[in-house]
C-alpha cells in the first residue's frame, strides 16, 4: 500500500486549482469509469427511478435532489414547527451577561462559567413556558451550588440564590437538599464530572433531576404555570466553583423520553450531513488505498499535453483523480455543517471515533491523517478551522464529563483521537494558535477524572489504612478483616488492586504525554511561520499569568482547577525531560544531562532573558535592581561573552524555548502546590478517624454488658466511624495511585534538584542574584517539604534514589540563605527560616545540618545568635528549641503532659513542644564557643531574649486579667473571643520557648551570667533571676489568676499549665545553682537570694501541694487531677526530681543565714536605688553610691549619675579600686529596645 497524500501548506490552492479544471476537461473522457465510482458511491441515488446517470456535469444536481428528498422523507420542518411552541428568546441559547448577581468568569462560548463571588446567580437566555424541557449541567466541581429553574421576577443576592424565593427551584448535590424556599433532603451526592440533568414539565407543573442518566424522583410537583409565568434555566453557584452547561447546542448526554433541549435541534442539517458522511466513508478506502503523491499532480495539472511517455502515468492515477473529484463535491455539501457544533459532535466525532483504534493509542491513525488531509484540502480555511474548533471543544467536553469505568475506556478513545489531531501539522497549528487555550481549557486533556464512590468500591472491595505517627516509628493499622493473618492478606489485596490502578491510570498519562510532546515539536516551523513550541510557550505564558498565586494569598481564585493544574504540572514536566533527553544526545559536550539541567543566570536579566510580569525578585523590584547593578550586569555580560559554553550563551532558538518551558514549570508549580497540600490534609483526617476508631473499640471492649444501652451507642458510634474510614482508605488509594505515586514524587524531586541547583549557581554571581524570583525559593521550599511530608510516609522519601544528596543540598541553601542580605522580601526570610526550622524537627535531617562544612556551621549559629531586634525571632527561636530539645529538664515530652495522651494533638497546638526531641550536642558545643568568644554578641543577644521572655509574659499576664474580668462578671453570659485566646496561648508558648533558650545558654556557656570579668554578667544575671522570680511567683502562688484560669479549661487554653513553664524555670535554677563551678554557684546563689522576688515558696511548690504528702496524688477527684506537683508526671525522671529536691535543700540551707544577715544588716549600707543589697560601687568624680547590679543596668542606657546627672568618670569599688568592665564609653549610642509579637 502506497503512502496516503499528505499536503504541505502551498499545496491547498494547487490541488484545488488542478480538480477545478479536471471537473470541465475530464467529465466526458470518463463515462465508463465514472459510471462504476458512481454505483460504488452512491447507490441509492443510482438505483432511484427519477435518477438520470450521474456524470461529473449533474452529479451537483444529483445530490441536491437526494437531500432534499431525505429532509422531506425525515419530515423536519414538521418537528421543528412543533418544537418552537412553548418557549420564548433567541435561537442560540447560552448564559445571560447582562441579568446576574456576583462576579463570574464566562467561557468565550457562553455555556461555561466560574463563580468569583460568595454566591453567584445567573441565568440562560431563554424561558419556556408550555410543554416539557430539559437542559444538561456538567460539573466542574463538586461543592455548594442550586441549580433549576426561576422566573423573571426572582430578585437574587449574593446570600440568596435560584431555590431560595418563590417561584424558583433548585436541587444542591453536595449538600443532598431541594429548594423552594424550605429545604428536604432529597437526590443523590454529586461529584466533578457528574452530568445533571434538570426538567421541567410546564404542562403539569413538575421538577424532575437526574445525575448521570439517573432519575431522582420528581424533585417538585407544585410548580406554578400558566399566564405570566415563564420559567428560566438558572443556577446559583459559591465561590469557586465551576460547570459547563449543554442547552442543546450539542447532542444531549442523557436526553429524557418526551423532553426536548431548549435549542433546537438542527434535524434538516442532520439528515444532510448523515447522508453525506455515509457518501465521504465509502470513499475512505479508496483515498487511503490509492494515494496521489506530490509529483503526479504537479505533471497532471502543468502540462496537460504530455505524450506516450505519461500515459502509464495517467492511467495509473486516473482512478484516484475521479475519487477526488467525487469527494470535492461530497465536501462541498459538508463544509457549512461542520460549522455546527451539533453536526460536528454527533456525525463527525462519530465517524472519526469508528476509525481511531484506542486499543493501541500511540500507534499512527492512517485513516484519520487521511481525513484531515483531505478535508484541509478541499474546505475553505474559515470553514475546517471552525470545525477544528467545534471537535475540539466536543472532544474535550466528552472527555471531561463521561463517566469512569474500571479500563478508562471512554478517556482512552477520547485521548487517541486528541492525539490524532494534534499530530496533523496544519491541525496542530490552528488548534496552538486559536483553540487549545483561547477557546477551551486545553489542561483538562491532560487531568485524569476520579471515579465515583460506586466505582472505587469496585475497584478496592478491600480496604487496609495505616496511620503512622510523625516520627515515623509508631505504626498502627486497620482493615476490613479482623485477624492478624487476615490483615497482611487485605494488606497485600489492598496493594495490588492499587497498583493496577495506577497500571491503567498510566497508559492514560502516556497518552497526555504523547499529546504534549506534539506541542513541543521545534521541526514544524516553515519561513516566518512559528514553530509548534513557540506557539505552545506563548499560551503556556498567558496561562501562568492567569493561574499564578501571587504573594502568600492562597484565596485568590484560578481560572482552572487546582487538579487540573497539578496534572498539567506533571505531564508537562515528564514531557519536557523526554524532550530535553533526546536534544541533549544532539549535543552530549555543551549540554548538561536531564539530571543536571538548571536555568542559567543570565536569563534572569539579560534583554533576551525571560519577559515576566509583575514577579518580585529576591532582591526587590526589577526595575530598581535594574539600575542598582546595571554596571555588575554589563559587566558579567562582558566577563561571559567569550565562553563557549553552548548552554549558558546559545542563539539556539529550539534551546531557548525548551529553557524558558522550565522555567515555566517551575512558575506553574506555586501554582500546583496547593493541591499538593490539599491530599495531605485528607491523610491526615483518616489518621483522626482511625484513632476514634481505635478509641470507640477499646470503649466497648470495657463497657460491662449490664449497660446495653451505652453498647449500643458505641456500637453504632463504630460502624459510622468505620464505613468513614473505608470510604477515606479508598479515596486515598487513588491518592496513593494517581498523585501521591512514586511516578510523581520524583517529578517533584527532579523539580525540586532543578531550582536547587539554579538556585546555587544564581547565588556565586553576587549581587545578581537578586534577579532570581522569589518564586524560585518559594518553590524550592515548598517542593522539599512536599516530598518529605505530603507525599511520606505514603510515598517513602528514602526509597528515593539521590534523597541524601537532595537532603544535603537542600540544607545547604537553608542555612546559607536564610540570613541572606541580598533577599529583602521578610516573609521570604520567614519562609526560609521556617523551612530550617521543619527541617530541625527530625533527627534524621539534623545529623545532615551537622554535617555540613564548619564555617558555614558557625556562621548559622551566629546569625542564629543575632539579638531578636533585628529580625523576625519566633521562628530563629524555634531552632534554637529544637537543638535543645531532649536535653533539658523534662523537656522530653511529644504530647502535652497534662493533656490526655490518647487525644489527637494538632501541629497547630504547641507546635515547638509536641514535636519528638532530636537534640544536637554540636550545634550546643558551637553556641557555646559563639556565646564565650564573642563577647559583645553574647550581650546583644541575652538582653534581647530577657527583653522578650519579659513582654511575652507580661503580655500574657495581662491577658488573663482581661479574660479574668470577663469571666468574673455577674449576672450575664461570658462571651470570649476566641482569636483573644489563642493569642494568649500563643503569648505562653513563646514565653516558655525563650525560657527553654535560656536554659540551654545557662548550660552550654553559664561564663556569661557567672564570670564577673565579661562585661554586664552580673547585670545579666539579676535580670535573668528577676525575671524567673516574677514567673514562679505568678505560676505558683495558690487560689491565684494563673491557677483559676488553668481550673476554667477555656478552649483554646490548652497549652497553658503549670507543667511547661515550671520545669523550664527549674532547668535553669538547676543549672546555674547546682551544676556550676563552686565560685560560679555561690555568685549564683548570692544574686538569687538577695532578688526581692524570692520566695522559697516557690521552689517548694514544685513538690509538694496542698492536702499532698509529696509523695505523689491518687486522682479521684476532678480537683486533685488540677493540683499541680512533679511527682505525678511520668515526663520527669526520677534523677530529675532529685535534683529538684537537692536545690530545695540547698536554698533552704543558703536562705536561712541570709534571713539573718538582712535582719542584722544596717540600712545605710543597702543601695538607695534596688533596696535589695549592699552598695558596693562609687562613681566618679560625684562619690555617690550603688550596688554593682544597678550601675552595671543603668549604664547600658546612660553615662550619668543616678542622683545628680554628672557624667561618669570611672567606677571604683569600696577599696578604690576601678572596676574593669563598667567604664563609660566616649560614644554611647541609647539603647532602645523594640518589642515583635509573631504569632
Amino acid at each position: 500500500m502506497m503512502a496516503a497524500y499528505a499536503p504541505k501548506d502551498g499545496d491547498v490552492d494547487q490541488v484545488a486549482g488542478f480538480l477545478t479544471t479536471q471537473t470541465k476537461t475530464q467529465g466526458d473522457k470518463l463515462p465508463k469509469e465514472g459510471t462504476d465510482v458512481f454505483q460504488q458511491i452512491f447507490p441509492e441515488i443510482c438505483s432511484s427511478r427519477d435518477c438520470k446517470a450521474i456524470t461529473f456535469d449533474n452529479i451537483n444536481e444529483e445530490l441536491e435532489k437526494h437531500l432534499a428528498d431525505a429532509v422531506k422523507a425525515a419530515r423536519c420542518d414538521e418537528v421543528a414547527h412543533r418544537e418552537v411552541h412553548g418557549m420564548l428568546g433567541p435561537a442560540d441559547v447560552h448564559f445571560d451577561t447582562v441579568k446576574h448577581v456576583g462576579t463570574w468568569l464566562v467561557d468565550a462560548d457562553k455555556l461555561g462559567v466560574t463563580s468569583h463571588s460568595n454566591f453567584s446567580t445567573v441565568r440562560a437566555n431563554k424561558c419556556v413556558y408550555k410543554g416539557k424541557w430539559v437542559y444538561e449541567v456538567m460539573l466542574g466541581s463538586k461543592g455548594v451550588m442550586q441549580l433549576g429553574w426561576c422566573t423573571n421576577k426572582c430578585q437574587f443576592t449574593q446570600e440568596e440564590g435560584v431555590g431560595d424565593t418563590s417561584n424558583s427551584y433548585a436541587y444542591d448535590g453536595n449538600r443532598l437538599r431541594k429548594w423552594n424556599v424550605k429545604t428536604y433532603k432529597y437526590g443523590q451526592t454529586w461529584l466533578t464530572g457528574d452530568v445533571i440533568t434538570c426538567a421541567m414539565d410546564c404542562d403539569i407543573g413538575t421538577v424532575s433531576y437526574s445525575r448521570n442518566g439517573i432519575f431522582l424522583g420528581e424533585a417538585f410537583d407544585n410548580v406554578q404555570t400558566g399566564p405570566g409565568m415563564a420559567y428560566f434555566p438558572a443556577m446559583s453557584l459559591s465561590l469557586g466553583e465551576n460547570i459547563r452547561v449543554n442547552f442543546g447546542s450539542t447532542p444531549l448526554r442523557y436526553p429524557m423520553e418526551g423532553y426536548l433541549s431548549l435549542q433546537r435541534v438542527p434535524l434538516a442539517d442532520l439528515v444532510r450531513a448523515d447522508l453525506m458522511l455515509t457518501y465521504f466513508e465509502r470513499l475512505l478506502p479508496e483515498l487511503t488505498s490509492k494515494s496521489l503523491d506530490e509529483e503526479s499532480v504537479i505533471l497532471l495539472s502543468t502540462d496537460p499535453g504530455l505524450g506516450s511517455d505519461s500515459e502509464q502515468l495517467k492511467k495509473r492515477n486516473i482512478s484516484k483523480t475521479s475519487l477526488m473529484l467525487i469527494t470535492s463535491h461530497v465536501l462541498e455539501k459538508l463544509a457549512p455543517l461542520f460549522m455546527n457544533g451539533y453536526i460536528v459532535e454527533s456525525c463527525l466525532l462519530r465517524l472519526l471515533l469508528r476509525y481511531c483504534d484506542f486499543t493501541e493509542p500511540l500507534a499512527e491513525k492512517p485513516v484519520i491523517t487521511e481525513i484531515l488531509n483531505t478535508l484541509w484540502i478541499f474546505l475553505e480555511d474559515f470553514e475546517i478551522e471552525c470545525c477544528l474548533k467545534n471537535l475540539a471543544i466536543s472532544l474535550l467536553t466528552m472527555y471531561r464529563f463521561s463517566p469512569v469505568s474500571l479500563d478508562f475506556h471512554h478517556q482512552r478513545k477520547y485521548l487517541t483521537l486528541t492525539l490524532c489531531l494534534v499530530r496533523h501539522d496544519s491541525s496542530r497549528h490552528y488548534l496552538l494558535k486559536s483553540v487549545l487555550f483561547d477557546k477551551i481549557k486545553f489542561p483538562i486533556f491532560l487531568h485524569i477524572k476520579p471515579p465515583d464512590d460506586e466505582m472505587l468500591a469496585q475497584m478496592f472491595p478491600t480496604v487496609w489504612w495505616q496511620y503512622i505517627e510523625k516520627n515515623d516509628e509508631t505504626r498502627q493499622c486497620y482493615s476490613t478483616k479482623k485477624t492478624d493473618l487476615e490483615n497482611v492478606e487485605a494488606k497485600q489485596i489492598y496493594f495490588e488492586d492499587c497498583y493496577k490502578l495506577q497500571d491503567r491510570v498510566r497508559e492514560l498519562e502516556t497518552i497526555q504525554v504523547d499529546i504534549v510532546k506534539c506541542l513541543l515539536k521545534t521541526s514544524d516551523g516553515q519561513d516566518s511561520q512559528q514553530t509548534s513550541c513557540s506557539m505552545f510557550l506563548l499560551k503556556l505564558r498567558d496561562f501562568l499569568k492567569e493561574n499564578m498565586l501571587t504573594g502568600h494569598s492562597s484565596l485568590q481564585p484560578l481560572q482552572c482547577p487546582l487538579p487540573v493544574i497539578l496534572c498539567f504540572l506533571h505531564r508537562l514536566l515528564t514531557a519536557w525531560r523526554q524532550e530535553w533527553s533526546l536534544y541533549q544526545q544532539l549535543h552530549p559536550d555543551t549540554l548538561p544531562n536531564i539530571q543536571h539541567v538548571f536555568v542559567p543566570c543570565h536569563y534572569f536579566y539579560d534583554e533576551d532573558g525571560f519577559k515576566y510580569w509583575d514577579l518580585q525578585r529576591l532582591g526587590g523590584l526589577v526595575s530598581h535592581l535594574n539600575k542598582t547593578y546595571k554596571k555588575d550586569v554589563l559587566s558579567d555580560q562582558q566577563a561571559t561573552s567569550g565562553e563557549s559554553n553552548k548552554f549558558i550563551h546559545s542563539s539556539d532558538d529550539k534551546l531557548k524555548c525548551l529553557i524558558e518551558i522550565l522555567d515555566s514549570i517551575v512558575l506553574l508549580y506555586n501554582s500546583a502546590k496547593l493541591q499538593v497540600k490539599k491530599m495531605s490534609v485528607m491523610r491526615d483526617s483518616g489518621d483522626e478517624v482511625m484513632i476514634a476508631l481505635k478509641e470507640t473499640v477499646d470503649k466497648l471492649d470495657r463497657c460491662p454488658e449490664e449497660l446495653p444501652d451505652v453498647r449500643l451507642e458505641l456500637e453504632k458510634a463504630r460502624k459510622v466511624l468505620e464505613n468513614k474510614l473505608i470510604d477515606q482508605g479508598r479515596q486515598l488509594a487513588w491518592v496513593r495511585a494517581v498523585i501521591y505515586s512514586q511516578d510523581k514524587r520524583d517529578d517533584i524531586a527532579w523539580l525540586n534538584q532543578v531550582v536547587l541547583r539554579t538556585i546555587s549557581t544564581s547565588s556565586q554571581r553576587a549581587s545578581l542574584f537578586g534577579f532570581v524570583p522569589e518564586l524560585y525559593m518559594e518553590v524550592c521550599l515548598h517542593a522539599f517539604q512536599a516530598i518529605t511530608q505530603y507525599f511520606h510516609p505514603t510515598t517513602d522519601f528514602e526509597s528515593f534514589q539521590g534523597h541524601e544528596e537532595l537532603t544535603e543540598k537542600f540544607a545547604l541553601l537553608v542555612v546559607s540563605h536564610f540570613a541572606d542580605a541580598r533577599i529583602v522580601n521578610s516573609d521570604l526570610k520567614d519562609s526560609i527560616v521556617q523551612s530550617l526550622a521543619n527541617f530541625c524537627c527530625f533527627t534524621k535531617f539534623m545529623k545532615v545540618l551537622e554535617g555540613i562544612q564548619d564555617d558555614i556551621k558557625e556562621n548559622m549559629v551566629k546569625s542564629l545568635l543575632e539579638p531578636y531586634e533585628h529580625r523576625s525571632w519566633a521562628q530563629t527561636n524555634i531552632i534554637l528549641l529544637k537543638i535543645w530539645k531532649g536535653n533539658g529538664y523534662a523537656f522530653r515530652y511529644t504530647n502535652l503532659p497534662h493533656l490526655t495522651t490518647s487525644r489527637f494533638q494538632s501541629v497547630d497546638l504547641a507546635w515547638t513542644s509536641i514535636q519528638s526531641p532530636c537534640p544536637s550536642r554540636v550545634f550546643q558545643e558551637l553556641i557555646g564557643q559563639t556565646l564565650e568568644r564573642d563577647k559583645d554578641q553574647a550581650v546583644s543577644f541575652l538582653d534581647s531574649l530577657l527583653n522578650q521572655l519579659n513582654w511575652s509574659f507580661s503580655e500574657f499576664i495581662g491577658m488573663l486579667q482581661e479574660l479574668q474580668s470577663v469571666i468574673s462578671r455577674p449576672g450575664m453570659p461570658s462571651i470570649i473571643d476566641s482569636r483573644q485566646l489563642k493569642i494568649c496561648a500563643t503569648c505562653f508558648e513563646i514565653a516558655v520557648a525563650l525560657l527553654r533558650v535560656l536554659e540551654m545558654v545557662v548550660s552550654v556557656c553559664p561564663q556569661v551570667f557567672l564570670d564577673w570579668g565579661r562585661p554586664s554578667a552580673e547585670q545579666l544575671l539579676a535580670r535573668l533571676f528577676q525575671s524567673l522570680c516574677q514567673v514562679m511567683n505568678r505560676v505558683t502562688s495558690k487560689s491565684n489568676l494563673f491557677e483559676m484560669i488553668v481550673s476554667s479549661g477555656l478552649p483554646g487554653l490548652e497549652p497553658v499549665d503549670h507543667f511547661p513553664i515550671v520545669t523550664a524555670s527549674l532547668g535553669i535554677f538547676i543549672q546555674l545553682i547546682l551544676k556550676t563551678d563552686p565560685v560560679f554557684q555561690k555568685r549564683a546563689i548570692a544574686a538569687l537570694l538577695v532578688d526581692p522576688g524570692f520566695q522559697f515558696s516557690d521552689f517548694e511548690f514544685t513538690l509538694t501541694s496542698s492536702g499532698s504528702d509529696g509523695q505523689g496524688m491518687a486522682a479521684s477527684s476532678h480537683i486533685e487531677q488540677k493540683v499541680f506537683h512533679l511527682r505525678k508526671y511520668k515526663e520527669v525522671s526520677q534523677q530529675e526530681i532529685a535534683d529538684a529536691e537537692s536545690l530545695i535543700q540547698y536554698l533552704k540551707q543558703q536562705n536561712i543565714p541570709t534571713e539573718q544577715m538582712k535582719a542584722e544588716g544596717s540600712e545605710e549600707d543597702l543601695c538607695t536605688i534596688c533596696y535589695a543589697k549592699n552598695w558596693s560601687c562609687v562613681f566618679r568624680p560625684c562619690r555617690h553610691q550603688s550596688c554593682r547590679s544597678c550601675i552595671s543596668h543603668h549604664m547600658m542606657n546612660k553615662s550619668e549619675c543616678f542622683f545628680c546627672k554628672t557624667i561618669i568618670e570611672q567606677v571604683e569599688d569600696r577599696h578604690g579600686n576601678v572596676i574593669p568592665g563598667l567604664q563609660p564609653q566616649k560614644k554611647k549610642k541609647d539603647h532602645k529596645t523594640r518589642y515583635f509579637f509573631d504569632s
